[in-house]
């Protein structure tokens, strides 16, 4: 009997940072995506559903430690 570990892209992609803190590859992305209206951020949610577009979760801003926003990235 073999036994293996599934590890999906989502997975993968959309991880949060490592014990030794390097970032998940989509908050690498998100890092320096210009905002045009703060309380619309489409452009999180595109750069978030590009790794898999089937996502469907709540995204939190933060800057500086201080939570700024909340969006929801559904289909």
């Amino acid at each position: 009997m073999s036994f293996y570990q599934i590890i999906t892209p989502s997975a993968w992609n959309l991880s949060t940072r490592s014990n030794s803190d390097v970032k998940g590859t989509a908050e690498q992305a998100l890092i320096g995506t210009p905002i045009r209206e703060i309380n619309h951020t489409i452009e999180i949610g595109r750069t978030i559903r590009s790794f898999d577009p089937f996502i469907s979760c709540a995204t939190h801003i933060y800057t500086g430690g201080k939570h700024i926003n909340t969006i929801q990235v559904v289909q």
